[in-house]
């Protein structure tokens, strides 16, 4: 649990949402609060979160890829 919180709050994860995920997810919510139902907004933005931690995770440099 405390690596987890440990990487949660670590830089690379922060530089990493900053300069990439960020404008991306924005954007997609955007589209998404245009045409999707507060629900599915909802649903769609968890499963956003989730993937973006995960690329932070993966492409850092304790991650797999």
């Amino acid at each position: 649990m405390l690596s987890g919180l440990i990487y949660w709050l670590s830089p690379a994860r922060r530089r990493f949402m900053r300069r990439l995920a960020k404008p991306g997810m924005d954007a997609i919510r955007a589209r998404l609060a245009d045409a999707g139902s507060p629900r599915a907004v909802q649903f769609i933005s968890t499963i956003l979160d989730a993937n973006a931690d995960f690329l932070a995770y993966a492409l850092s440099s304790k991650g797999p890829l």
